[in-house]
C-alpha cells in the first residue's frame, strides 16, 4: 500500500503545496472577494478559511504564509 504523501514533503525544491488540490478554491475565494469589492485584507483572510477549512492541522501563520504565495503573484514589497 502507497504512502499518502504530505502537502509539506519538498519535491525538487518545491513546498509540494503547489499541486494541492485546494489551491483552486483558495484562489477562487480571494478573486471572488476583491471582484465584490472587498478589502484586500477582507478577501485574505476569507482564502486562509478556505485553506484552512481544507488543511486544518497547518498552522495559522503557515497557512496565512501559503495563501499569501497563492495569490499575490507579483512582486511582494
Amino acid at each position: 500500500m502507497a504512502a499518502k504523501k504530505s502537502p509539506s514533503a519538498p519535491r525538487n525544491g518545491r513546498t509540494g503545496f503547489e499541486d494541492c488540490p485546494c489551491h483552486a478554491a483558495v484562489v477562487r475565494a480571494h478573486a471572488g472577494m476583491i471582484a465584490s469589492g472587498a478589502p484586500d485584507s477582507v478577501a485574505l483572510e476569507a482564502a486562509v478559511r478556505v485553506y484552512r477549512y481544507h488543511h486544518p492541522e497547518v498552522a495559522p501563520g503557515r497557512a496565512h504564509d501559503q495563501v499569501e504565495r497563492w495569490v499575490f503573484t507579483g512582486p511582494l514589497h
